[in-house]
């Protein structure tokens, strides 16, 4: 008795591999091989990684920074002119910003490729319902000099002795 063949299965809502400024890239425009050097900055998605847990609960759907990264891109959900990537009080403002307008979404708002808020992990509060000063969104706000620093302390302080951005 022979095993029946599978149907092919056709990539759903979500699956679409896009370039840093949100263009759809094509099978044939990936990459052969995988590196940090072959890696661009997709600013928006960088952005949404500092959101999670404040904005978003990470973990509900593989990538799911990179749709946030679309929502920001095409809804223009925060005002981002003024969004200085190398300052930390510019970051930490941009970065609420963007998580309060994430967590204002009815669950049912469509975010990105056909997928929804809820779907997408966008929380019900704002910080899980924390003051600014405290929750996820305090631990990011700790500065370098402290004991203890953020991770986007870290990650500015990272980019900025290696000259990245």
């Amino acid at each position: 008795m022979g095993l029946a063949a599978r149907p092919r299965r056709r990539p759903g809502p979500g699956h679409r591999a896009r370039d840093p400024e949100g263009a759809p890239v094509p099978v044939t425009g990936l990459p052969k091989s995988l590196g940090l050097s072959r890696f661009q900055d997709d600013r928006y998605r960088s952005l949404l990684y500092f959101a999670r847990d404040i904005g978003y609960t990470p973990g509900t759907r593989p990538f799911q920074e990179f749709f946030w990264g679309t929502w920001v891109r095409e809804s223009r959900a925060a005002d981002l002119a003024d969004w200085d990537p190398k300052s930390l009080p510019s970051y930490l403002d941009t970065v609420e910003k963007i998580s309060r307008a994430q967590s204002a979404l009815p669950a049912n708002s469509t975010v990105a490729d056909g997928l929804t808020a809820g779907e997408l992990g966008a929380l019900a509060e704002w910080n899980a319902g924390k003051a600014a000063d405290k929750g996820e969104f305090a631990k990011l706000s700790v500065p370098y000099a402290e004991a203890k620093p953020g991770k986007l302390a870290y990650a500015l302080r990272y980019k900025d002795a290696h000259g990245i951005g």
